[in-house]
């Protein structure tokens, strides 16, 4: 039914004509601009007027047509005269947005190239490379040294958009993208040497009045030398419209490669800093000067930081920090506590073997060295005696890693600077906290044991003590005898990854298991040991949801030395431990995932200092508060080893004192087996965080272990033992046992000294 016009008032539709470069103009700008109008936005395709919403607009009048048809005079005058005011520079609005986005995507497929360069170049030395520039036209970065310029120094070119995976990109003004990178970080024959988070970039970018807007002055004159680390190592340009003095041809893709024809702000490439000079529409400065209209070029940069933030974050970035902080520890470790080399002085102690010690790495170790050689320091040597994060036990000698740059925490209290040759030399424009004041002094230091993604300034730290009586790890995996039903897989990652062994489901009875296979000096020593561990796949049982049982865990198992290394594994059952049967001639360790109720397990994953192969768990052993009180630990959440949707990676560090009382209250490993020492305090830790540095204690007052057991160690039974991981993991095949699971262990680390 038709309504009464008095009721509905009356609408005129007039169709929204105006096309400004046929792109859609902002509803802000227009509203913004009618505002005297007094009229709302219209929508994108048309004009809407309520004539019933008009100010003084009769209703029921003959003379309405009249009056609206002189309504719409005045409307649509002012409307022509806002776009014959607005037009030019709505267009100019729109090419500098459609230049912002051109240089934001350039930006990013630039950063991707760098984060993403060694994952694309497997073969090739260490780096985080940007591309050479397109010098001939065809959007392909060009590397060659005629081509990229002298090693060192910065080279300009157009943006090679086809190296990069991408259309061919332009200004706003149709233009292609102009590129410079510095000589420190390109992907050049030869490649640079050594770039890491606190690499400068050579570019300072001005705006037309010399005011700074990356990179601060050059070095000559810098005033806060902080100022060094936001020099961008890569800028990338667009040149917009064309200015009086600019004769732009139609050759090529992109046109000439005359860049004074495109780029104002633009003198000679330096081999040390080049300044770079645009229009910033930032820079209100900039803006008011008369030499504004002489330079129209836009700009966004890429400093080491916009490329490190993400490459810190990635997994592979720990695994190679950590794996380089091991080798050399290691290294170190190894050599007889006279020969530990004493620090050098002037070069933050690191000089006094680091040379000698690259000499035994593969060429792509040896690169990742050389970029982080300046973040190593060393204290210490021989008679040294430092305490690392409370430990029981001192170190001769410190092995640090400085992480990102920070506020200095000596004074003066500014930012830490990395640039110069003074600066690499300063221990303080590395170290935090009380370290920076304390190194290379006998002191208390207090530093992560690996690094950690969401504390990358913080020091890493690896306690030095030299050779011990024997050691053990996954390096050696040629050490190591395999046995049982179950597959076993051994793996080492190509870049820098550490070894890993996996042990799966066997459709037999026995389990998986690995010995070492030397004998290792038990009673009378203190034996550390770590190592990470990931389950195959994820298991609701525990959470009381309908679903199989997966099983069944894995231990580690040290059993007695003197009958020779075993050559066979236990029941899948049982965890493939051996049963060594009655007289505490070994100690284990579960992981149990599996509920069996003939073992009188917990609902729960749980952890468990248990002997002599029976896995059977006494009444009140078993814990929920997993703070050392007792020897078992039901975890929370039930789950823990095995979570949904994919379980996540953990770790175990175990502690064994001998020569203890028969309370354990106190330790001293050379009297074991004297009067009343003969026994030994054993502390697992689970999912601990700084624990991997097996050379030093646990604190056990600011870290208490997860589960702790005093038991007696009979001499001269274990005086040495072999050690292993087995596992029980039943296919799921076979009738009556659970669905199949599997698990991976890596970085194995274990000292006896």
């Amino acid at each position: 039914m038709t309504q009464p016009a008095a009721k509905s008032g009356k609408r005129l539709i007039i169709p929204w004509l105006f096309n400004v470069d046929s792109a859609v103009i902002r509803l802000k700008s227009v509203k913004a601009s009618l505002a005297f109008l007094s009229l709302r936005p219209p929508p994108p395709d048309r004009l809407l007027i309520d004539i019933r919403r008009t100010p003084g607009f009769p209703r029921n009048t003959q003379d309405g047509s009249a009056l609206l048809i002189f309504v719409l005079v005045l409307v649509l005058g002012a409307i022509g005269g806002f776009f014959a005011f607005a037009g030019s520079s709505s267009r100019e609005v729109l090419r500098i947005a459609t230049t912002s986005e051109a240089l934001f995507q350039a930006r990013e497929a630039l950063i991707g190239f760098a984060i993403t360069y060694r994952d694309l170049n497997p073969d090739q030395d260490f780096g985080y490379y940007l591309p050479c520039p397109d010098t001939d036209d065809d959007g392909l970065s060009n590397g060659e040294s005629d081509k990229c310029g002298a090693p060192g120094k910065s080279t300009f070119g157009r943006l090679p958009w086809k190296t990069l995976g991408l259309p061919i990109i332009r200004d706003g003004t149709l233009e292609c993208l102009w590129y410079a990178v510095s000589g420190v970080a390109k992907d050049a024959d030869p490649k640079p040497h050594g770039m890491n988070w606190d690499t400068p970039g050579q570019f300072v970018v001005r705006d037309v009045v010399g005011s700074a807007l990356a990179g601060g002055a050059p070095a000559e004159t810098d005033t806060d030398k902080s100022a060094a680390h936001d020099r961008p190592l890569a800028v990338i340009l667009a040149p917009h419209t064309t200015l009086a003095s600019q004769t732009r041809s139609g050759e090529n893709i992109c046109g000439s490669f005359a860049s004074s024809n495109y780029l104002e702000g633009f003198g000679a490439f330096e081999t040390d800093i080049t300044t770079l000079t645009i229009a910033d529409a930032r820079s209100a400065s900039a803006a008011l000067d008369p030499d504004a209209e002489k330079n129209n070029d836009r700009a966004l940069w890429i400093t080491t930081k916009d490329i490190f933030d993400r490459i810190k974050r990635r997994s592979d970035f720990k695994v190679e920090i950590d794996a380089m902080m091991n080798d050399l520890s290691n290294y170190l470790n190894a050599l007889p506590p006279v020969s530990l080399p004493a620090a050098s002085t002037g070069d933050k102690g690191i000089g006094a073997f680091i040379d000698v010690y690259r000499g035994t790495l593969s060429p792509r170790k040896a690169a990742f060295l050389d970029a982080w050689r300046d973040n190593l320091l060393y204290a210490g040597g021989p008679s040294g005696s430092f305490i690392l994060n409370k430990s029981p036990a001192s170190c001769r000698a410190l092995l640090l890693f400085s992480g990102e740059r920070v506020q200095r925490t000596a004074a003066p209290l500014t930012p830490q600077s990395r640039a110069t040759v003074n600066d690499k030399n300063d221990p303080e424009m590395y170290l935090e906290g009380s370290n920076a004041v304390l190194f290379p002094l006998n002191e208390n230091y207090t530093a992560l044991s690996e690094y950690d993604p969401d504390d990358s300034g913080a020091d890493i730290a690896r306690c030095i003590n030299g050779q011990a009586k024997a050691s053990a790890s996954f390096d050696k995996i040629a050490a190591f005898s395999f046995a049982g039903d179950a597959p076993i897989t051994i793996a080492t990652a190509e870049n820098f990854g550490a070894t890993t062994v996996s042990i799966a489901a066997g459709a037999g009875m026995k389990g998986g298991c690995f010995w070492n296979s030397d004998p290792i000096p038990f009673a009378g020593s203190i034996l550390r040991a770590y190592y990470e561990f990931r389950f195959g796949y994820p298991d609701e049982f525990a959470l009381g949801n309908p679903v199989p049982d997966r099983g069944y865990g894995f231990t580690f198992q040290i059993v007695k030395g003197d009958t020779g290394v075993p050559t066979i594994c236990g029941e899948n059952a049982a965890l493939g431990a051996i049963k060594t049967g009655p007289g505490a001639q070994s100690i284990l360790v579960e992981t149990d995932i599996h509920h069996d109720e003939t073992h009188s397990d917990p609902q729960e994953n749980h952890t468990a200092i248990l002997s002599d192969g029976d896995l059977g768990h006494a009444a009140g052993t078993l814990s929920n508060a997993c703070n050392g009180s007792l020897s078992g630990c039901r975890h929370t959440p039930a789950n823990a080893f095995e979570e949904t949707p994919e379980p996540s990676r953990h770790n175990q560090r175990i502690e064994i004192f001998t020569g203890c009382d028969s309370t354990c209250a106190s330790c001293t490993p050379a009297s074991h087996a004297s009067p009343g020492r003969n026994h030994a305090q054993i502390a697992v830790w689970s999912d601990c965080a700084d624990c991997s540095d097996i050379v030093m204690s646990m604190n056990r007052v600011t870290d208490p272990p997860t589960i702790r057991l005093c038991r007696e160690i009979p001499d001269p039974e274990m005086n040495s033992v072999h050690f292993g991981l087995t596992a029980g993991l039943r296919a799921g095949a076979s009738p009556g046992f659970p669905p199949d699971q599997s698990v991976v262990f890596r970085n194995l680390r274990l000292r006896s000294e």
